[in-house]
């Protein structure tokens, strides 16, 4: 399914108040996915959430995340 002019600030909301099923999130590889915590919402200059923690496979991520619609950005 392709969705076609969804705006950045609509996904920070989906993101922010984890409005999807975060339960049984995978990679295109296979590997699970868990929402430790999706970081603070910044509305200022910077990354879009700050301090975020996610776990891919085996591998423990911290940091902030930046969500864009379109990958060139």
């Amino acid at each position: 399914m392709k969705i076609r002019n969804v705006k950045e600030d609509f996904l920070h909301y989906v993101w922010q108040y984890k409005k999807f099923d975060f339960s049984n999130l995978t990679t295109v590889a296979g590997e699970e996915i868990i929402i430790i915590n999706n970081g603070s919402y910044l509305q200022q200059a910077g990354p879009d959430f700050f301090n975020a923690q996610i776990i891919i496979g085996n591998q423990k991520w911290a940091g902030n995340i930046e969500i864009h619609v379109k990958s060139s950005d």
